[in-house]
């Protein structure tokens, strides 16, 4: 059974899920192999994740 998210530990969680999920994508960005529309959208998610980040005050 996986670890239940509180209140508390929300915003832990958020970075720590934001930090893997940031190496997720800038490897998707970097993989020269990857399909250019796959990269793209890396790209694109990439930013969207970073103002969410900024938002959620992360």
């Amino acid at each position: 059974m996986g670890t239940i998210v509180t209140e508390a530990r929300c915003p832990s969680w958020v970075a720590e899920a934001s930090s893997y999920f940031d190496r997720v994508i800038s490897a998707l960005i970097d993989d020269e192999s990857a399909d250019s529309y796959v990269r793209e959208s890396a790209v694109s998610a990439l930013s969207r994740l970073e103002q969410m980040v900024k938002f959620k005050g992360g």
